[in-house]
């Protein structure tokens, strides 16, 4: 699928009563000459400008909750929020026996993982019950990936990270609730891909 960028930039920009200056000083670029090349469509923003506008503009990412192709075995979503990679070597982890996240194990997590999805409460997120989440602990977590969380009893949950302007962590687990600030939660890693089987 593809995204007129120059229009979101445009539409994010207007939405919040901006003019490109404005704009092109709250993401820290220098005069408007830099947001009228990404309107005009001569520059393309990066994915990085990309979350700054949608932040400052407080407009949604043209690729959240998109799906670029849910019938492949590896599932991407759009703008790397499943991580900072587009392409994983799944055959370098152990998806045979995926962890359970409802009492995950007691150990120090190092290496890349699988984990299984044990619920429905992303599936608005393209996250379904019984999917092979990829999960590697040794990703920086940035603002849109999705995360694997230890919580209380030693239980794992998936949830969407956001990260602030005042640099503050918020978590969302569910649809029906709203994002919180964690305390006493430890992120365990960033899921980096998704594997779907279909019977």
């Amino acid at each position: 699928m593809n995204y007129d960028l120059a229009k979101w930039v445009m539409n994010a920009r207007k939405q919040s009563n901006l003019t490109q200056e404005e704009l092109a000083e709250a993401i820290g670029f220098s005069g408007k000459g830099s947001i009228s090349a990404i309107e005009k469509g001569r520059n393309k923003p990066t994915f990085d400008v990309m979350v700054k506008i949608a932040e400052v503009c407080n407009y949604p990412l043209p690729y959240q909750n998109q799906i670029i192709n849910n019938t492949a075995n590896h599932i991407q979503v759009g703008g790397n929020n499943f991580g900072s990679v587009s392409c994983y070597d799944s055959d370098s982890m152990d998806t045979e026996t995926p962890i359970d996240l409802e009492n995950l194990p007691k150990m120090k997590f190092i290496k890349p993982f699988a984990a299984r999805v044990p619920n429905n409460d992303l599936s608005y997120e393209g996250i379904f019950k019984n999917d092979i989440l990829l999960i590697d602990p040794n990703i920086t977590v940035r603002h849109g990936h999705f995360v694997l969380v230890l919580a209380n009893q030693n239980r794992g949950l998936i949830a969407k990270l956001t990260i602030d302007i005042k640099n503050q962590k918020l978590l969302k687990y569910n649809e029906n609730i709203p994002e919180i600030i964690p305390e006493n939660v430890k992120i365990i890693g960033v899921i980096t891909g998704l594997t779907r089987y279909y019977v």
